[in-house]
């Protein structure tokens, strides 16, 4: 398994998230358009309140999407694509626990972290960005980052796949 053909699944994959992603940005565009919500968040807890949505809405679905591929065929659509699969140590399929547990690692601290950085830059008027800020972006990259380190040692695993006990051939 080179890490190219990991990162050209990847892409792959992302494509496809994206396509979700285009169609909550249809929907949500539409109720803002009709006059159906309020689009102004002001206060922390609207913040926060924004924050879990779009957990629910996007981050949890895409977790449980790459769980369910992973769990049921052992590849995704970009691992299919690219002749990989996921499998235990041993060689074995995935436990559904092993695919979940892949995917929110995979996932969630990341994508949460940089969505809280952003609610907060569009909510903070006036004043830039605050040291929470950079926090949450900083620990996001700084997962991103690491898994790139990873994917180029001698044996590609990657944060998620150390933790779940995976393999990616």
């Amino acid at each position: 398994m080179t890490p190219l053909k990991r990162i050209i699944a990847y892409i792959i994959d992302m494509c496809v998230v994206g396509v979700y992603i285009g169609l909550l940005a249809i929907v949500g565009l539409s109720i803002v358009h009709l006059g159906h919500h309020d689009t102004v968040v002001n206060s922390s807890f609207e913040r926060a309140m924004a924050q879990l949505g779009a957990f629910f809405v996007l981050t949890l679905p895409v977790t449980v999407w790459l769980a369910a591929w992973e769990y049921g065929a052992q590849v995704t659509p970009g691992k299919r694509l690219m002749g990989l699969k996921v499998v235990t140590y041993d060689g074995r399929q995935l436990t559904l626990r092993q695919a979940f547990l892949r995917s929110v690692i995979k996932v969630t601290p990341p994508w949460e972290l940089a969505h809280a950085a952003v609610w907060r830059l569009v909510t903070i008027h006036g004043t830039g960005p605050d040291i929470v800020t950079y926090l949450f972006l900083s620990c996001s990259y700084f997962i991103i980052l690491l898994n790139v380190v990873l994917l180029f040692l001698p044996t590609s695993r990657l944060l998620h796949d150390r933790l779940a006990r995976t393999i990616v051939r």
